[in-house]
């Protein structure tokens, strides 16, 4: 295990987030724990062991339905909320804004809190602005290997989870996060016009790109700036690794993207609707469901297509994406703590967990007649045994079946089918990379630089050199 930091040592490594400020002007976060502990707190029992649990919005009721649930086992332990949404300016449970100043200080707060062993488990997604922070905890020694755990553990472990998406998320052999949820982002083209292979490189594409008929389009466009956002922007995490403080934007491949964007017409300072009868050379794409993968694929009206994902020199172009669905045991914890916290933690891993969350509900009243709807957006779940079964479930129609109280078939989208899930889950399995975001902040210097050299207000190589120098400096920052 890696040696743990100290608290100021913590600091010091998250000062690129947080800066110096007043400490006597940070809020404090607040304790709460389940409904439920008066259940497991008897004056006959010994006290649980309690593990506190960070979190920065109102929990899902997916989610409070796992800790109500781990405090109603009476196992010796008992999760209480930390709330840190003190810091953010939410009054809703699901989004929030921000402030550069609250970002500040919950950052100093969290890292604190983790380093003086005040918290337990934490998820990315109440982590605040940075998308990058669980990895950043990972690699400076911040969490616990969870494959400790799973080896030991005959319900949660490398055979019952999708080991592929394990492994995408391992650092050095090592698995510092559990993900149970993910989608996957990639580009999508028809073959006959992008070729048979999957992950192609910037040269495939350039090369596929100038045999396309006169007047086609990238995604329904033909301006600099929406070719930019369709083929380079959601791969810009390529060309950052957080993991050893370094970017790479000057390489020969972010060069030559660059330059084919700028061959399009000029951004335009209006709306402009989409061509809907354009040939599409390539569409972004991201699969969040079994349904969602089977829609994409009928609106290319059974054409063949091909999953060429983002240009890349190492065929690396698509990715799985598990952002907000990553949870971790902090390495802070005493060794009392440590099995408990795992108990909670592989509850989010679980079947009724992944069932729930992956396939949400809500009862309605149609015509007189109490129907449950499903909203099934949510990811594909970590679990083999869930995602088999709601993969049969949505080629049976069971979920738009309950819904509507009709017969899917009579919808022009039809059903998943078996062929279908098959090809989905060869492609989850080979996709070779996981999504991990640059900062908004840096995401915005490079979109202004290049919307600079998209307006020929700065060359090429002013424009690749400004977002070098600033990335590095920025990401450097990071270690």
């Amino acid at each position: 295990m890696r040696k743990l930091l100290s608290a100021a040592t913590a600091i010091a490594v998250l000062m690129s987030f947080t800066g110096c400020i007043n400490k006597e002007s940070t809020p404090n976060p607040t304790n709460s724990t389940s409904n439920h502990t008066d259940i497991l707190s008897p004056s006959e029992k010994k006290e649980p062991v309690v593990l506190t649990y960070a979190v920065a919005t109102k929990p899902s009721k997916e989610e409070q339905a796992v800790i109500d649930k781990f405090n109603e086992t009476d196992n010796g332990y008992m999760v209480e909320v930390k709330d840190y949404s003190v810091f953010f300016d939410s009054k809703n449970s699901e989004w929030w804004q921000i402030s550069e100043e609250n970002q500040k200080n919950f950052n100093i707060s969290i890292v604190q809190d983790i380093s003086q062993g005040e918290v337990d488990i934490i998820r990315d997604k109440y982590l605040g602005g940075s998308p990058n922070t669980m990895d950043i905890f990972a690699n400076k020694g911040f969490l616990l290997d969870l494959y400790q755990f799973m080896n030991e553990d005959n319900e949660i472990n490398q055979t019952t989870l999708n080991s592929h998406i394990l492994q995408l998320h391992e650092t050095d052999g090592s698995l510092y996060m559990l993900p149970t949820f993910y989608m996957v982002d990639t580009l999508i083209g028809e073959t006959r016009y992008v070729g048979e292979k999957e992950n192609w490189s910037v040269d495939d594409m350039i090369s596929y790109w100038e045999k396309m008929p006169e007047g086609s389009k990238i995604d329904g466009r033909r301006e600099k700036d929406y070719v930019y956002m369709t083929i380079l922007r959601g791969s810009l995490n390529y060309y950052v690794d957080y993991k050893k403080g370094t970017s790479s934007f000057n390489s020969p491949q972010f060069r030559k993207t660059l330059e084919f964007c700028n061959t399009f017409d000029t951004p335009l300072n209006y709306y402009n609707e989409q061509a809907p009868y354009a040939i599409n050379f390539v569409r972004e794409t991201v699969f969040t469901d079994f349904t969602a993968f089977h829609n994409t694929l009928y609106y290319f009206k059974n054409e063949p297509v091909t999953f060429v994902g983002y240009p890349s020199e190492d065929n690396s172009g698509s990715y799985i994406d598990s952002i907000g669905n990553r949870f971790a045991v902090c390495a802070s914890v005493s060794d009392e703590k440590k099995q408990g916290a795992w108990e909670f933690l592989k509850m989010f891993a679980m079947e009724e967990y992944q069932t729930d969350f992956c396939m949400q509900t809500e009862d309605l009243l149609i015509d007189g007649t109490k129907m449950k709807a499903y909203y099934g957006d949510n990811g594909f779940p970590i679990n083999l045994d869930v995602y088999n079964t709601i993969a049969e479930n949505t080629i049976n129609g069971k979920y738009v079946n309950e819904l509507t109280g009709e017969d899917y078939e009579e919808d022009d989208l039809g059903l998943l089918t078996h062929e279908e899930l098959n090809r989905l889950t060869t492609y989850i399995n080979s996709v070779p990379s996981i999504k991990t975001n640059i900062d908004n902040d840096l995401s915005e210097i490079i979109k202004e630089e290049i919307l600079s050299y998209f307006n020929n207000e700065k060359s090429i190589d002013e424009t690749i050199s400004n977002i070098q120098n600033k990335a590095e400096l920025m990401v450097s920052e990071k270690q």
